[in-house]
């Protein structure tokens, strides 16, 4: 345990004469070492893409252009008009097992139209999981759970509602191989993590393969108003 403590050697010889030393030691308690393979806290400012995160390389835009992506005060936004889809990927971070989470707000109101914030795993150029956050215009929150385009499973979230700005915490998991299961939660900032997965699917033609992390963002075509998605302390666990 951290803390100073006497350290006394003792010396007798063959005489049976002795002699005695002591002096203090200071011990501290080790480093915390995370054991994320990718995180970022955003703490950075770049007006064109998301840059380099705090570890797991550098973020790669795949729709629309780079200034449709940028870093100030301490949060990655992705800017989205009707119809637009952004996906911020590391591609750096190849891995097959993982939990996935990040904090995220939207700053259009419901009535405004609905938008999609989503966690991105096992990419590759052809495929990937992605489980969507769907903030609904009728202010309720869903969990959508694809295989690229693919709709796998669909549930709301019990008891919550959103408004402008409201920010929340997704966080996924994704394990197994031919069979695989994805795993989800969310909840709003501030209150407890729920203890169980709200919603799960076991996707048995399974996307068999590492690949990278990410982060998505979408806006349905009929809003009203383009949207400012804003993403912080995104991390990924690699679970082997």
């Amino acid at each position: 345990a951290a803390g100073t403590y006497d350290v006394t050697l003792t010396i007798t010889d063959d005489d049976g004469d002795s002699s005695v030393v002591t002096h203090q030691v200071v011990a501290t308690d080790p480093p915390v070492i995370d054991p994320a393979i990718a995180r970022d806290t955003f703490a950075r400012t770049a007006s064109s893409g998301w840059g380099s995160s705090d570890l797991g390389g550098s973020w790669t835009l795949a729709g629309g252009a780079a200034s449709a992506a940028s870093v100030a005060d301490g949060v990655g936004r992705l800017t989205l008009a009707a119809g637009g889809t952004r996906n911020m990927l590391l591609n750096a971070s190849s891995v097959k097992n993982v939990t996935m989470s990040a904090d995220f707000s939207v700053d259009a109101a419901p009535s405004t139209g609905a938008a999609y914030v989503g966690l991105i795993a096992r990419s590759s150029a052809t495929d990937n999981y992605l489980v969507r956050a769907w903030l609904n215009a009728n202010g309720t929150v869903s969990i959508v759970i694809q295989q690229g385009s693919a709709v796998l499973s669909s549930s709301v979230v019990p008891g919550i509602t959103r408004g402008a700005g409201d920010a929340f915490t997704l966080k996924v998991d994704v394990s197994g191989g031919a069979s695989t299961t994805i795993s989800a939660k969310l909840w709003r900032q501030g209150t407890a993590e729920p203890a169980t997965w709200q919603t799960s699917f076991v996707d048995t033609t399974g996307i068999d393969a590492a690949g990278a992390v990410g982060v998505h963002g979408n806006r349905v075509s009929s809003a009203t108003a383009p949207a400012v998605i804003a993403v912080d302390n995104f991390r990924v666990l690699d679970n082997g």
